[in-house]
């Protein structure tokens, strides 16, 4: 065998190309691609580990890293076989006829595989496994760095999943008892909350009392509305990076609190059904290092489009933000001129997967103070006109100015919209007097 082979570090990096999924001539769905792909990949990682000792660990490492429940973990025990898919169990309130809680010998038995999952995902017929576990009372899983929690188990099961590695944590069912259970997760980095969404006073405020027992976030998924006083919880907490909440705030801003600038915050998404809850997250916050910024509104009125252009331009962030992304300017289809702090030499852009969107009555623009060089002023005026197609007049605003250069981007869109073939094609109505 190559010398190289006897490397842990490089069979960690062979093994996982074993994962092959089949080409579209297979005549297989996706999903059922990926399931053989899988079904092969584990078969594979299976025959390695028993090939020699070299090939034992990275391969056990991979086998047991990435689990969809813990059934495959039953079948290690030898005496659990008889409820391995629940066939056997018919009445989830207790355990089955004949079989019993795990013995310590058989715990650790269990452990030794369970030590070697990353990442676990976990449904409501997964969480009744843990009955046979009662002979545990620390962590079955110490490496565990993922967990997704499609139901929230036993207050008394729950010590079996909590792990001191865990980053990562996905949960779709709330109950009174996470927020502590988020607090024992200390190294806990990433959370993500989907849940249907309820009415109640105490359903609403379960999402905001778990993110203010998470003193380490980095980034934060919710798509329940959080109040002011989570907001104030993540203004405080300095490792934040991205933050994405749907549905708003629960009430109105308590101006008693006082925020802290959200310091390492890069990217920001707020969805609801106004800007107003949008608009006042951003008048009583400072974001000195936002680079990306994404709002989606049922609709809103100019003079709500005008407050949130004026919070989004004085929330310290026009130095550093590079993306904006707004689906808002479509509900005001009356909106004439708009004015917002946009540096166009920040390579603005329109993918090819960006939504086709095109705003036909704004007539007026101006933008801030741009660094962009005479020689952008073809593709700032088609970036333009491609969107805003009867803007006739664009300026800019602040110190620095420079009316030559948009002077030029003018008489360039103007040439644009002359052109009868742009002009069928954007539908772009001759300037107005």
């Amino acid at each position: 065998m190559h010398p190289a082979l006897f490397l842990s570090e490089v069979l960690r990096q062979i093994f996982p190309h074993l994962y092959q999924i089949p080409g579209v001539n297979s005549g297989l769905s996706h999903e059922m691609c990926m399931s053989e792909a899988l079904f092969v990949l584990r078969k594979s990682l299976a025959a390695l580990a028993r090939t020699c000792k070299t090939f034992h660990e990275p391969a056990m490492e991979l086998l047991w890293g990435d689990l969809d429940g813990i059934t495959p973990l039953l079948g290690c025990v030898p005496t659990l076989y008889p409820i391995i898919g629940g066939k056997h169990w018919k009445d989830f309130s207790c355990l089955p006829v004949g079989i019993k809680p795990l013995s310590k010998h058989e715990t650790l038995h269990f452990m030794r595989h369970a030590a070697r999952v990353r990442v676990l995902r976990m449904t409501a017929s997964h969480l009744y496994f843990l009955r046979v576990l009662e002979a545990s009372e620390t962590s079955l899983f110490p490496k565990l760095w993922s967990l997704s929690l499609s139901e929230m188990p036993d207050a008394r099961h729950v010590q079996f999943l909590l792990s001191p590695a865990l980053r990562r944590l996905s949960i779709q069912t709330l109950s009174s008892d996470i927020p502590s259970i988020v607090a024992r997760c200390a190294a806990l980095e990433d959370l993500i909350i989907k849940r249907p969404y309820h009415n109640t006073a105490y359903e609403l405020s379960l999402p905001s009392d778990i993110v203010r027992s998470c003193k380490r976030l980095v980034n934060l998924s919710c798509n329940t509305p959080l109040n002011w006083a989570a907001w104030k919880h993540l203004s405080d907490t300095p490792t934040l990076r991205t933050v994405d909440i749907e549905g708003g705030v629960l009430s109105p801003f308590n101006y008693r609190l006082k925020f802290a600038p959200f310091i390492e915050l890069t990217a920001l998404s707020l969805s609801s059904d106004t800007t107003t809850d949008i608009t006042a997250v951003l008048q009583h916050s400072e974001f000195p290092s936002l680079q990306s910024f994404n709002m989606r509104v049922r609709g809103c009125t100019r003079a709500e489009a005008e407050q949130f252009f004026r919070a989004l331009s004085q929330c310290k962030a026009s130095r550093t933000l590079k993306h904006i992304e707004i689906d808002s300017l479509r509900f005001c289809p009356h909106l004439h001129t708009l004015q917002v702090m946009i540096d166009t030499s920040m390579g603005i852009d329109i993918g090819p997967a960006a939504e086709s969107f095109q705003h036909t009555t704004l007539r007026k623009l101006r933008v801030g103070a741009s660094s962009a060089a005479a020689t952008e002023v073809e593709a700032v005026a088609r970036i333009i006109f491609s969107v805003l197609p009867c803007a006739d007049l664009v300026t800019e605003w602040g110190w620095g100015s420079r009316g030559s250069l948009w002077h030029e981007v003018n008489r360039r869109i103007q040439a644009l919209r002359s052109s009868p073939a742009l002009s069928r094609v954007t539908g772009a109505a001759a300037p107005m007097t």
